[in-house]
C-alpha cells in the first residue's frame, strides 16, 4: 500500500472528524544461529540412519584417497627396509588425506570453541543478548522515545516504530532502524509491503497532543545479520530485550497488538 493512498485515506478520515496518524514498524528478528539438540528418539533414529547409509553407500572419494595413501605408506616403508630408492613415490605423499583429515578436525575445533557448542544453550541469560537462546529465533522489543514527540514520554513494550511524514512506509521503517542503533549493524528489510497493520483509538489526553483521533501501524519484517550485540541509542532507547516469541508475547500488553504479530514469531 502506498503512502499516498494512505494519505487520501487520513485526508478522508479528517474530513469526517476524524484523523489517523500513520506508523512504520520493524520486528526485527535474530534467526537461529545453531540447530536445537536432538531428543533422545531423534539421536536413535539419526544414529540407525547414518548406519544404513554407511553400509549401504559406495566409497567417497576421500575414503579411495585414504586406501590409496595407506597402500603408498605401506611401499615406502618396505623400500625403506630394503634400502631401495623412494623416487617412484616422490610428491605422492606430500599431503595424505590423513594431514587434511587432521587440518579439518583443527578447524572443527576452532568453530566449536568459538560458539561454544558444548556449553548449554540456556546459559546466557541476558535478555539484552543477542548470545543467548541460539537456537532459537529472538525479536526486539524496546521501551522507546518517539521522535516526534518533544515532551520525554517513552512507551511501554513495543515494537521499534516510527511516525510516517509522507515517505514511503518502507523509508520510515529504515529512519526507525538509524533511530535505535549507533553505528547501525546490518539489517535487512524484507520486502516493501507490510505483513500487517494494527489501528487503535488515542486516549483524549494523547489525541489533544497529537491532534489525531486514531493511530495505525504497519508492520515490517527485518533481520539481523550479526549475533554480536549492538549499541543502541540512549536518547532514543530507555530499554531493550532480545525475546523469544513466548517472551515477546509476555511481555507486549495488548492481545489485539500481538495478535497481528503472530505470522512473523513462526520458527
Amino acid at each position: 500500500m502506498s503512502v499516498r493512498r494512505l494519505c487520501s485515506t487520513t485526508a478522508a478520515s479528517a474530513n469526517l472528524g476524524r484523523r489517523v496518524n500513520i506508523f512504520g514498524a520493524v520486528v526485527i528478528s535474530r534467526f537461529p544461529v545453531v540447530a536445537p539438540p536432538m531428543a533422545e528418539v531423534e539421536k536413535r533414529y539419526s544414529e540407525q540412519v547414518l548406519q544404513v547409509e554407511s553400509e549401504n553407500s559406495l566409497r567417497s572419494d576421500f575414503e579411495l584417497r585414504s586406501i590409496r595413501d595407506r597402500k603408498l605408506i605401506a611401499r615406502k616403508e618396505q623400500l625403506e627396509a630394503e634400502g631401495k630408492d623412494l623416487s617412484e613415490l616422490e610428491g605422492e605423499l606430500s599431503f595424505t588425506a590423513e594431514m587434511q583429515e587432521d587440518e579439518w578436525l583443527m578447524k572443527s575445533s576452532e568453530v566449536k570453541a568459538k560458539y561454544d557448542f558444548e556449553k548449554p544453550l540456556e546459559t546466557v541469560a541476558d535478555l539484552q543478548s543477542l548470545k543467548r537462546c541460539l537456537d532459537r529465533k529472538l525479536v526486539l522489543i524496546v521501551k522507546q522515545k518517539l521522535h516526534h514527540r518533544s515532551d520525554d514520554y517513552r512507551t511501554p513494550w513495543i515494537i521499534p516504530q516510527r511516525k510516517n511524514e509522507g515517505e514511503t512506509l518502507r523509508e520510515t521503517v529504515e529512519q526507525c532502524i538509524g533511530d535505535l542503533f549507533e553505528g547501525v549493524p546490518k539489517i535487512s528489510v524484507m520486502g516493501n509491503a507490510p505483513f500487517a497493520s494494527y489501528r487503535y483509538r488515542y486516549p483524549r489526553k494523547v489525541k489533544d497532543a497529537e491532534k489525531a483521533n486514531e493511530a495505525e501501524i504497519f508492520f515490517f519484517d527485518a533481520h539481523i545479520h550479526s549475533w554480536n550485540d549492538p549499541v543502541f541509542k540512549k536518547a532514543t532507547v530507555s530499554d531493550y530485550m532480545w525475546c523469544t516469541p513466548e517472551e515477546l508475547l509476555s511481555n507486549l500488553a495488548r492481545r489485539d497488538y500481538k495478535n497481528r504479530l503472530k505470522t512473523a514469531l513462526f520458527e
